[in-house]
């Protein structure tokens, strides 16, 4: 956040409304999936699964779809543990 801040013109003023529109985004993106789950499968299969991303895509798109989906929520999570370990290493 310092990095970005020291490239800011105002970043007392911009820093908050960047943190706000970024959370709302996050927020938005995680609210319309959720829409698009219960809309895909019903909601009993939902809860009685683990991974209803790939329930939701093996409808959509068969089997290489459900493969495609949890690999990229793997990649996704690898790459946002390995950002954070680099973090702590920097900050320790």
């Amino acid at each position: 956040m310092t990095n970005i801040a020291e490239e800011l013109k105002s970043p007392a003023k911009e820093m908050p409304k960047a943190i706000i529109y970024g959370v709302t985004l996050v927020i938005a993106v995680y609210v319309l999936i959720n829409v698009a789950l219960l809309n895909i499968i019903p909601i009993e299969t939902i809860v009685g699964s683990g991974t209803p991303a790939s329930d939701a895509a093996v409808v959509l798109f068969g089997s290489a779809g459900a493969s495609f989906i949890t690999a990229g929520i793997i990649v996704s999570v690898f790459r946002q543990t390995g950002k954070r370990s680099q973090a702590l290493r920097h900050a320790g």
